[in-house]
């Protein structure tokens, strides 16, 4: 916003522009979906044929 000022150089009663700052949220990233995924990720019971499981579920929608 200040190009020609020189941070080394500033002193008193110089008036400078501001804009204020602004927290946005970004996506960083993606997760692969798939029902292995899924499984690993989401299954808090730990059983072992919830992939299975998902895949024959899958199969009807």
């Amino acid at each position: 916003m200040n190009p020609q000022v020189n941070p080394h150089n500033l002193k008193t009663g110089i008036n400078l522009k501001y804009r204020k700052g602004a927290i946005k949220r970004t996506i960083t990233g993606w997760k692969e979906i798939s029902t292995m995924s899924l499984a690993m990720y989401y299954n808090g019971n730990r059983d072992k044929f919830y992939c299975a499981k998902l895949n024959y579920v899958l199969k009807f929608i």
